[in-house]
């Protein structure tokens, strides 16, 4: 073997470790653009299932339980009366107090009312879980026994 020889498989074992290496490169790149795709897919698959979500979510308006007498009732009246929660006197999203009239969203499944928008925010920017319960938020979530939205609100 000649000087000429040894140059040539140098050059041939540099040349067959750089397309080993651009191979390697391309292979890499096709990987992340198809997670990306993936990703992307299943972001606005989500994001139909949320408004999706949304409109399959009862839309009443907020009344004021009367008491007895007529007024507006006490939390622990219409606690005791209806078996609402305190909680439901305000949205613990916004922590705003419901006014009468104003448009509220119940959940299905746990029964739990939340302003329509907090509801919408809450969904797109976490997961399709109540805010107060962590019960799963779904259409076809079976509600429980007493928190019928009449009841609610």
């Amino acid at each position: 073997m000649d000087a000429d020889d040894v140059l040539d498989w140098f050059l041939w074992g540099f040349l067959m470790a750089l397309l080993v290496l651009l191979a390697l490169s391309a292979a890499l790149v096709l990987v992340v653009v198809i997670a990306e795709l993936v990703r992307h897919v299943r972001k606005r698959c989500q994001l139909l299932s949320v408004e999706r979500l949304l409109k399959s979510i009862p839309d009443v308006a907020y009344r004021q339980i009367p008491d007895r007498d007529g007024g507006a009732a006490s939390a622990a009246a219409a606690e005791e009366d209806k078996g609402l929660r305190r909680s439901q006197s305000s949205c613990v999203i916004c922590m705003a107090q419901y006014e009468a009239g104003e448009r509220c969203s119940v959940l299905p499944g746990c029964g739990h009312v939340f302003h329509r928008g907090c509801v919408a925010t809450w969904l797109h920017t976490t997961r399709t879980t109540c805010p107060l319960c962590r019960a799963t938020i779904g259409a076809d979530a079976v509600p429980r026994k007493g928190n019928a939205a009449e009841n609610m609100v």
